[in-house]
């Protein structure tokens, strides 16, 4: 796996979060995926799905922001560093920090999302 082909699987991932689209999303992820973040910890495609979609129907207008990806090869990792613009009425903007780990078919595996 080269770095560039993690970049652009992890972009591909926030381009579609960004998009809000449910099934769309679902593409990037392995039937054994996992989400961890800072209010819910699921496994399993559906959960998974679900969780995101909740998200979209919680915070419609939300939208990730990159400001940097460091990829690991030889982990199969990407690290990010985000911003989530909630774009409601305080303007709200949190600091996060991803780990995405993809299995060989370049398919995210695990999710760990943290609030800085």
């Amino acid at each position: 796996m080269t770095s560039y082909q993690l970049l652009a699987a992890a972009q591909t991932y926030f381009d579609l979060w960004n998009q809000k689209n449910p099934n769309s999303l679902s593409s990037c992820f392995s039937e054994s995926v996992q989400l961890r973040d800072w209010e819910v910890e699921v496994s399993g495609l559906e959960n998974v799905v679900d969780a995101n979609r909740r998200i979209f129907s919680t915070l419609p207008a939300a939208e990730i922001l990159v400001i940097n990806m460091l990829p690991c090869c030889e982990k199969m990792t990407v690290c990010c560093e985000l911003e989530l613009l909630m774009n409601n009425e305080e303007r709200a903007i949190l600091k996060v920090v991803d780990v995405i780990e993809f299995d060989r078919d370049l398919k995210i595996s695990a999710l760990r999302a943290y609030r800085v």
